[in-house]
């Protein structure tokens, strides 16, 4: 792992080679984060090595009308990685993502300006195309080791 300066804040950043020796030889899942996954089995994700959980996973909490709820029969405990693309809609906190014990936060974007169409060029529309505000506007919230890919890797893995 090495530690850099990233966007005017210090960040420990992972590299793929790092991802890659975290999850060799490790059974991974990956658990959504839709209302369908209350259909899962909660100790058949927990057997797993490694869970990921995506964007605004929900485990227990208290939701906004002040209720509690509690879907860890069937979602699981735990929760070893963060996957996101971090934008403003991801609404998990420092704070929650600690209290469910992360290993490390997986960023699906690279921190660069990646493609722009030519319609977008056309309309004044390039901002889609460039995901280095979203880690800017999140400077002070990585509490953990980050991955963050590399535009090149990035940009091979979307056209699969």
């Amino acid at each position: 792992m090495t530690s850099k300066k990233v966007l005017s804040g210090s960040m420990d950043l992972l590299t793929l080679k790092d991802l890659k020796e975290a999850f060799k030889g490790k059974r991974v899942v990956l658990v959504g984060s839709a209302p369908s996954g209350r259909l899962n089995k909660g100790h058949i994700i927990d057997q797993y090595d490694c869970i990921v959980r995506v964007n605004n996973y929900k485990v227990k909490g208290i939701d906004k009308y002040g209720r509690h709820y509690d879907y860890t029969a069937q979602l699981g405990n735990r929760t070893d990685y963060h996957f996101s693309f971090y934008g403003g809609s991801i609404r998990k906190t420092p704070a929650e993502l600690k209290a469910d014990g992360i290993k490390a936060h997986l960023c699906k974007c690279p921190n660069a300006q990646c493609h722009v169409t030519e319609w977008a060029r056309k309309n004044n529309q390039t901002q889609g195309g460039d995901f280095r505000p979203l880690y800017r506007r999140r400077k002070g919230f990585w509490i953990k080791p980050v991955y963050i890919p590399q535009r090149d890797h990035y940009l091979e893995l979307l056209i699969l």
